[in-house]
């Protein structure tokens, strides 16, 4: 795949409490619950530079997006466990079904991230990326063989 036809940028949206809340989707016990404002955020290895190397070398462009000129910006929330793991995904802001997917697939892939705190412990917290997906110079066209 021709990595060189496509620009990813990443913003990364984290917003920071002093008091933590739990999201309404969270479940019956409160050892599972998913906060949404925490004290401390998940930090992924590397920070904020490494998360986007990491998206940056793993994301592969599809080839049917690059093919019909497919381009914007797929925002995934997904939850980082309190062993650092990724739990649910979901995307809250679609572009098209191929980025959408590639987008959740690469965020499944992410590596082990430092767990959020609150009050003092570690627990289970939503966090939101956007995933940029943008062709440079001039759209993708497949080379047309020779007859």
């Amino acid at each position: 795949m021709i990595r060189a036809l496509f620009l990813l940028t990443l913003t990364l949206c984290a917003s920071i409490s002093i008091n933590a809340s739990e999201s309404s989707t969270t479940t019956q016990n409160v050892e599972d619950s998913v906060y949404t404002n925490v004290e401390k955020m998940p930090v992924f290895p590397g920070g904020e530079t490494g998360l986007m190397r990491f998206l940056s070398e793993n994301v592969r462009y599809p080839v049917e997006a690059m093919v019909s000129n497919i381009q914007g910006r797929v925002v995934v929330r997904f939850v980082v466990t309190k062993t650092g793991g990724i739990g649910d995904t979901e995307v809250l802001r679609s572009v098209h079904p191929d980025l959408d997917m590639e987008a959740i697939r690469v965020v499944k892939a992410l590596p082990g991230f430092i767990p959020a705190e609150s009050e003092g412990k570690v627990v289970n917290a939503w966090y939101t990326i956007p995933v940029n997906f943008k062709m440079i110079d001039r759209p993708f066209r497949p080379k047309q063989s020779r007859r």
